[in-house]
């Protein structure tokens, strides 16, 4: 890759005499650092500092990449033990299709729905499981010190080493990163569960878990056949030893949960990458308000005089104690009495 070697900053002219307009050449405009990359995954809103083109990469490839297709193929691998080995079925497919069953009967009445949300929801909770596979590369992305290494190295590609090392807004940038709240499992396992709730819920109303069915997973199960299909992947190829229509099935399977887990990616990837944000945040703010040590007695604020409400002379008394006027000339009468009585 070239490298642009130009830094992202406006060049004073060499020129002591500012040259005519008419005879200015236009200027090219070198990559700006904070708009190098589509904001698919929004920046942290808490970070002032302008994002640089590494680092907007970096994060696409972290949420689209490892929380998007990795997390469907660890998924449906999952859903796919689940579903079709002993030890899947016993520890996980049939507790789970027991407590599904036991949730959903008072709110579904009719038993061909009820199959159909228990049938689903199984899937997308095997998926959700499978998915936990991929917190740990995306914890490691998101360390502070490997974010800013590939950050910059990602940086010097697209800027040059010249830019990066002399322009101050690129320290700002790297600055910035290293000193973010650091995310860790406790903030990913549940702005990933908060991220995952709103999904849940649409496949397993009826109404929506119908519609996603038949005008979006159903689209994505076809085109991922055809591509298999036309790639040379068949039911055959993958399940030899299987008999055609049992090997069909499971073939047909794994398109359905990846149907569902790729179709839900990218809403769940960017409202994951938000709810990381916002707990990391949180959490940095809660644990440096619990730092700060508690004043002195001595440093506590005292009330002013204007707030101390006085019945009689050297006794305090709550606003509720403070006596009760009829009209503002019996209160001017009351106050022109305690001024004299204190001269």
């Amino acid at each position: 890759m070239a490298q642009n070697t130009d830094l992202p900053i406006d060049k004073p002219s060499q020129s002591p005499v500012k040259p005519l307009a008419s005879h200015t050449a236009p200027a090219i405009d070198a990559p700006s650092i904070a708009s190098a990359t589509s904001d698919a995954i929004p920046d942290d809103p808490n970070q002032k500092v302008a994002a640089t083109a590494g680092e907007k990469i970096h994060k696409w490839g972290t949420y689209l990449s490892v929380d998007w297709i990795f997390n469907a193929a660890a998924g449906v691998a999952f859903a796919y033990w689940g579903k079709y080995t002993k030890p899947g079925q016993k520890y996980f497919t049939k507790p789970l299709t027991a407590m599904f069953t036991t949730g959903l009967k008072p709110l579904i009445k009719n038993p061909e729905s009820l199959e159909k949300s228990v049938e689903v929801g199984n899937t997308f909770v095997s998926i959700i499981t499978g998915g936990l596979f991929t917190l740990p590369p995306l914890m490691a992305l998101e360390e502070n010190h490997v974010k800013r290494s590939i950050s910059e190295s990602l940086d010097t590609m697209i800027y040059g080493k010249n830019a990066v090392e002399n322009d101050p807004r690129f320290k700002e940038a790297y600055e910035a990163i290293e000193n973010a709240p650091k995310k860790d499992f406790i903030s990913g396992m549940g702005s990933r569960y908060v991220a995952l709730a709103p999904l849940l819920a649409s496949v397993l109303i009826p109404y929506s878990r119908d519609k996603l069915t038949k005008h979006y997973f159903s689209h994505i199960n076809s085109s991922t056949t055809s591509l298999c299909t036309k790639a040379g992947i068949t039911a055959e190829k993958v399940f030899p030893k299987l008999h055609p229509e049992e090997a069909a099935k499971r073939f047909n399977f794994i398109h359905d949960n990846f149907a569902v887990d790729f179709g839900f990616g990218v809403p769940y990837a960017i409202m994951h990458s938000i709810f990381y944000n916002k707990f990391a945040n949180q959490k940095d703010k809660d644990s440096k308000a619990a730092a700060q040590p508690e004043p002195a007695a001595s440093q506590q604020p005292q009330p002013t005089e204007d707030k101390k409400w006085v019945a009689h002379v050297g006794e305090k008394q709550s606003p509720a104690a403070m006596p009760k006027y009829a009209n503002f000339s019996e209160r001017m009468a009351q106050t022109t009495h305690m001024e004299h009585h204190l001269a």
